[in-house]
């Protein structure tokens, strides 16, 4: 995930790495638990070629706590 601090959508995806209280550094890890989180709720096949944060925690309820979590260990 590359975010640009210009563009509103990265914006978005800022603010999620915040409320994870997740750094720059965390990037690569969230992304890692994003997609494990998605697999421990769906089978791969449903999972959409482009993964949008803002779009995980709209449909996902638990996500934030869930990543938080995982982030943790």
């Amino acid at each position: 995930m590359i975010i640009s601090e210009q563009d509103p959508l990265s914006q978005q995806a800022l603010d999620v790495m915040e409320a994870l209280g997740a750094d720059d550094a965390a990037e690569p890890r969230v992304v890692r638990e994003t997609a494990a989180f998605l697999l421990d709720h769906q089978p791969v096949i449903d999972l959409p070629p482009l993964i949008d944060l803002d779009d995980v925690v709209a449909a996902c309820d638990g996500y934030l706590e869930e990543l938080r979590r995982r982030l943790a260990h």
